[in-house]
């Protein structure tokens, strides 16, 4: 997608959505305040951070649907850039959701569980695709990491987990060599939600999606309709 995650995310984040189980326990450097740094020195303190995340996934498991705003960085090491997008996005349990890009430039993608489409608001024309076309999938795969949390554990290795009083961030690393070295999710343990997630690559490029503005109270029935004058 233009301006949401780049073409190098999709199928290195889709190759992290496959794999599973755990890795050793590794030794991490800890990192200063405002989180409290607890790496996974041994067996215990596995299991102790095992424990600790599955409560996380709980309470955020309660959540059926959601609406939040976002703000991502893009940073490219060869040139030096950082590329910025904003919008907002709403989320409904299992699968679906609408991620709307507003800066610099308006864009949609819409997937209702069964079709992906794409959105240009300026031309009032769409695109239907496969639930599985590469325009989405990146999406795709945050949506799964912001909603469906109890999946991570099947999926990634757990290296790292810090605790404040209102953050939890824990930080993964992939089963199997891809392009990703490392992905942070960052959790509000007050507000029961994703805050943020970061991506990580080898080629020293990464994606920062920040999350704020997060509502559960109130899904439209009609999010995922487009105006009636759209053509396909």
């Amino acid at each position: 997608m233009v301006v949401s995650l780049s073409k190098r995310t999709q199928l290195p984040v889709l190759a992290l959505l496959t794999t599973i189980s755990f890795s050793p326990p590794t030794t991490t450097k800890a990192l200063g305040n405002p989180l409290a740094s607890r790496p996974l020195q041994n067996n215990s303190k596995q299991a102790d951070h095992l424990k600790r995340l599955g409560i996380l996934q709980q309470q955020l498991s309660g959540i059926d649907h959601l609406t939040v705003h976002f703000r991502q960085r893009l940073f490219k090491s060869l040139r030096k850039t950082v590329h910025h997008s904003e919008g907002r996005a709403t989320f409904k349990k299992p699968n679906q959701f609408r991620w709307v890009v507003t800066s610099p430039e308006h864009s949609e993608w819409l997937f209702d569980g069964e079709t992906l489409t794409q959105y240009f608001p300026k031309q009032h024309s769409a695109r239907r695709y496969p639930a599985g076309h590469g325009g989405g999938k990146e999406i795709a795969a945050i949506v799964d990491m912001v909603m469906n949390p109890e999946s991570l554990l099947k999926r990634y290795h757990l290296t790292q987990l810090e605790e404040s009083k209102l953050l939890a961030k824990a930080t993964f690393t992939p089963h199997q060599s891809v392009d990703i070295e490392k992905i942070e999710i960052q959790v509000h343990t007050q507000a029961n939600v994703v805050s943020s997630v970061h991506l990580y690559y080898k080629d020293q490029n990464r994606s920062e999606i920040e999350f704020y503005k997060h509502s559960t109270t109130h899904l439209p029935a009609h999010f995922l309709e487009l105006p009636k004058d759209t053509k396909f």
